[in-house]
Protein backbone atom coordinates (compact mmCIF):
# COMPACT_ATOMS: atom_id res chain seq x y z
CA UNK A 1 0.00 0.00 0.00
CA UNK A 2 2.99 2.27 -0.48
CA UNK A 3 1.29 3.86 -3.49
CA UNK A 4 -1.69 4.85 -1.36
CA UNK A 5 0.57 6.26 1.31
CA UNK A 6 2.48 8.33 -1.28
CA UNK A 7 -0.71 9.83 -2.75
CA UNK A 8 -1.24 13.25 -1.17
CA UNK A 9 -4.64 13.67 -2.87
CA UNK A 10 -5.81 10.29 -1.49
CA UNK A 11 -6.87 9.15 -4.97
CA UNK A 12 -5.76 5.54 -4.41
CA UNK A 13 -8.12 3.35 -2.41
CA UNK A 14 -7.92 -0.34 -1.54
CA UNK A 15 -10.88 -2.70 -1.31
CA UNK A 16 -10.71 -6.01 0.49
CA UNK A 17 -11.03 -9.02 -1.77
CA UNK A 18 -10.42 -12.73 -1.47
CA UNK A 19 -6.66 -13.19 -1.29
CA UNK A 20 -5.81 -9.62 -0.34
CA UNK A 21 -6.58 -6.04 -1.22
CA UNK A 22 -7.34 -4.62 -4.66
CA UNK A 23 -6.25 -1.06 -5.51
CA UNK A 24 -8.31 1.39 -7.51
CA UNK A 25 -7.62 4.95 -8.61
CA UNK A 26 -10.30 7.61 -8.22
CA UNK A 27 -9.66 9.35 -11.56
CA UNK A 28 -11.61 12.47 -10.64
CA UNK A 29 -9.34 13.00 -7.61
CA UNK A 30 -6.01 12.01 -9.20
CA UNK A 31 -3.74 14.94 -10.03
CA UNK A 32 -1.36 12.93 -12.23
CA UNK A 33 1.66 13.85 -10.10
CA UNK A 34 3.23 10.38 -10.41
CA UNK A 35 4.27 10.07 -6.77
CA UNK A 36 2.52 6.69 -6.60
CA UNK A 37 4.30 5.28 -9.66
CA UNK A 38 7.76 5.99 -8.31
CA UNK A 39 7.16 3.97 -5.12
CA UNK A 40 5.13 1.05 -6.51
CA UNK A 41 7.07 -2.10 -5.55
CA UNK A 42 5.81 -4.07 -8.58
CA UNK A 43 5.79 -1.27 -11.21
CA UNK A 44 2.04 -1.72 -11.69
CA UNK A 45 1.30 1.98 -12.20
CA UNK A 46 1.72 3.79 -15.50
CA UNK A 47 0.75 7.39 -16.16
CA UNK A 48 -1.10 8.27 -19.35
CA UNK A 49 -2.39 11.50 -20.79
CA UNK A 50 -6.17 11.81 -20.64
CA UNK A 51 -8.00 11.62 -23.94
CA UNK A 52 -9.00 15.21 -24.62
CA UNK A 53 -10.84 14.61 -27.88
CA UNK A 54 -14.61 14.37 -27.59
CA UNK A 55 -16.01 11.09 -28.95
CA UNK A 56 -17.94 11.33 -32.15
CA UNK A 57 -21.62 10.35 -32.10
CA UNK A 58 -21.75 9.55 -35.82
Amino acid sequence: MTCRDACLSEAIRFSLARGGAVPRVEAEICTGCGDCASVCPVSAIALASPDTEEPSLA
